[in-house]
């Protein structure tokens, strides 16, 4: 239920800035900074799928995951609010 009311809003607010022709590059900067994890997240539940949970691989896609998202959440997405 989380998951589906935070999409609903996310498209609800995409969707108001295309209506209202507002903040188009704002908007891009904003789904790249918050997009650019998704590759990852949908590789490490690939990677514990194909059985290599407690592999030296599950560990660093782990990682990698944990750094962009940190990254476009704590650096990325501050920047776009400042900005605009």
């Amino acid at each position: 239920m989380d998951d589906l009311v935070h999409h609903l809003v996310s498209i609800t607010g995409i969707g108001a800035c295309l209506l209202y022709g507002m903040s188009g590059a704002e908007l891009v900067a904003t789904l790249w900074v918050t997009e650019i994890s998704t590759p990852f997240l949908h590789l490490r539940e690939l990677v514990k799928e194909f059985g290599f949970r407690d592999t030296d691989l599950n560990l660093v896609v782990d990682i990698l995951f944990a750094t962009l998202f940190s990254f476009g959440r704590m650096v990325g997405g501050p920047y776009v609010t400042y900005s605009t």
